[in-house]
């Protein structure tokens, strides 16, 4: 009397057909042959670089709005508008950056506005 066991299957995962797809979605060769998905890596690096050229924006802006306090003793509203819309189009370029949205930020679409009342 032996007490073999029989050997385990070789076949593919359960989940896993035989074309390499997995139910949940296209497999690697796939995504990496995409022209879709190398052009969204191009604009996410534009937009990464758009993100450090606003920071800078963001900079000056603060500096001369906080000297225009100093001297006149009011902010400009114009500026502060400004200011306004700049950290909208952060919150842009974050959304897209990770994959919250497939809207492109400006200049792909109109520069976001300050909030109706402000």
């Amino acid at each position: 009397m032996t007490d073999e066991t029989p050997p385990p299957e070789t076949g593919p995962p359960e989940n896993v057909p035989e074309t390499g797809r997995s139910e949940t979605g296209p497999d690697i060769k796939t995504s990496i042959k995409a022209g879709s998905t190398w052009r969204r890596g191009l604009f996410m690096l534009l937009f990464a670089v758009a993100y450090g050229v606003a920071e800078l924006l963001l900079f000056v802006t603060a500096v001369f709005q906080f000297l225009c306090l100093l001297v006149t003793g009011k902010t400009l509203d114009r500026l502060r508008i400004f200011g306004e819309s700049l950290g909208r189009y952060f919150y842009q370029i974050v959304r897209y950056l990770t994959f919250n949205t497939e809207e492109k930020p400006y200049p792909f679409s109109d520069w976001p506005g300050a909030a109706p009342g402000d």
